[in-house]
């Protein structure tokens, strides 16, 4: 009886992993996204701080990536 139980439910956990699997990848992939845009936040202060950037520059370009910051934390 628990054979044919675990044979008739072996579809369901199997496509159950691979759910899990799509959506740890998912998660990954936005935090990994996240890291990038916080390390050009902070290349973007640097270049602000050494003079190689205008503040126009630095507000449009920093706009840029808390849009794109927010679209992420939206996920």
């Amino acid at each position: 009886m628990f054979i044919l139980d675990d044979m008739a439910k072996a579809p369901f956990k199997g496509f159950m992993f691979i759910v899990r699997e799509v959506a740890n990848a998912a998660q990954q992939e936005v935090a990994k996204e996240r890291a990038t845009v916080m390390s050009e936040l902070s290349k973007l202060h640097l270049q602000l701080e050494n003079d190689e950037l205008t503040e126009d520059e630095f507000d449009d370009q920093e706009q840029t990536l808390l849009d794109r910051l927010e679209e992420i934390d939206q996920l």
